[in-house]
This record gives C-alpha cells, sequence and structure tokens, in this order.
C-alpha cells in the first residue's frame, strides 16, 4: 500500500499469502472382489526383450530352427566309384581329378543317359524323313541298304558298333550302304534285289536296315 492510499483511506487490506498445495498421486481403487468369484489377476510385469541372438521371437511364432553342422563331403578314390556296367574306367579317374562326389556321378551319369536317348530319337526321326525323299524307290533302295552293309560286316560288328554309337538311322549311314549296295549291284557282286511284297508289318527305319541287330 502506498502512502497515498493511507492518507485518502483507500488503502485496501494486503491479501494473505496462499499455501501451495502439495500434488498427490492419483488413488487406483482396487478392482472389487465379488463374492464366490475370482480374484482378478495382476498384469505380468514386462520384461525386456534380450538382443543379439539371444532375442526371443514374438509370441505365436516359432523359433527359427538352429543351423545343420554342414556334411563332410567325400571325394571317393578311383577305384571306390560304384559306375553302371560299361562306363569307361577313364571316367573314373576324371571324376576323381574334378573332385567328384559319388552323388555327382550318378546325377551325371543320369543326364548323359537321359542326352543319349534324346540323341538317339532326334537320330531316328531324321532317318525316317530321309526314308520319304527315296519315295516310291525306298523299299528297293533299303534292300539294297541292307545287302551293301552285309557284304562289308558279314560278323555284324560294324551294326552293333553303329546300333552302341545310335546312328543306326542317321541318314549319312543309310546313304552309305545303299551306296555300297549299289556298287557291288553294278559290279555284279549282289544280286538284283527283291523288296519283298506286302502285307508285312510295318517296321521303322532301324528295324529294316538291321533286322538282327535291333530288338523287335
Amino acid at each position: 500500500m502506498t502512502m497515498a492510499d493511507e492518507l485518502t483511506g483507500d488503502a485496501q487490506p494486503s491479501p494473505e499469502p496462499v499455501a501451495p498445495v502439495a500434488e498427490t498421486a492419483p488413488i487406483v481403487e482396487a478392482a472389487p472382489v465379488v463374492p464366490g468369484g475370482t480374484p482378478p489377476v495382476e498384469p505380468a510385469p514386462i520384461v525386456a526383450q534380450p538382443e543379439g541372438d539371444a532375442a526371443l521371437p514374438p509370441d505365436g511364432q516359432t523359433p527359427p530352427e538352429p543351423e545343420a553342422a554342414p556334411v563332410e563331403r567325400v571325394v571317393p578314390a578311383p577305384s571306390e566309384y560304384v559306375l553302371p556296367e560299361g562306363t569307361p574306367e577313364t571316367f573314373r579317374q576324371m571324376a576323381h581329378d574334378k573332385g567328384f562326389t559319388q552323388e555327382q556321378v550318378e546325377s551325371t551319369q543320369e543326364y548323359m543317359a537321359l542326352e543319349k536317348e534324346a540323341s538317339k530319337a532326334t537320330i531316328k526321326a531324321m532317318g525316317e524323313a530321309h526314308l520319304l525323299t527315296w519315295g516310291d524307290e525306298a523299299k528297293t533302295n533299303m534292300t539294297l541298304a541292307r545287302a551293301g552293309l552285309k557284304s562289308v560286316d558279314p560278323t555284324g560288328a560294324v551294326a552293333a558298333a553303329i546300333k552302341e554309337m545310335g546312328w543306326e538311322s542317321h541318314p549319312v549311314a543309310m546313304d552309305l550302304f545303299l551306296s555300297i549296295g549299289k556298287s557291288g549291284q553294278e559290279g555284279g557282286f549282289l544280286k538284283q534285289p527283291s523288296p519283298g511284297g506286302g502285307g508285312q508289318k510295318k517296321q521303322d527305319m532301324a528295324h529294316r536296315m538291321y533286322p538282327n541287330d535291333v530288338p523287335k
């Protein structure tokens, strides 16, 4: 209050200082217990998740499987490989030098067998297509080619080798033996071929060319 206020009588009493009210924590009422009921369950405390490799998976997820130990890679000695009958012996040393396991050797053999069958199917289709180019002379030419093969292969060794290579239907082989047959006929070494009558069961080119060397 100023002196002027005191002189004029307008002075107002100063307000009494108010003490600060201390803040109190909110009161949480406990859930009432119903007679005969189940008491309330207190929430479980939150546990901090560990970091790194020890981290726990989220709820509902399966923890990752531990990595399996690597399988030892075994490269057999050349003589220890188990190979199909007829495999060249040089394949053993090659497989060993390249570090092939037995499983890799078996996979390689399976692939080679599939490739061989696919190649034979391709050559067979080529031979059938080539046979069509002979037209009306197909039967006569086939008989001449067969006679030409027999004239230079009395033991059947050539036919067996050609069959082993899968070339029994190759157009080059067909033309080669046809040329030999025609030359033998012109020189008088082979008689005029008889193509045979109809009514015979239709066979593919390989059966007609090598009747004694191709399975029926």
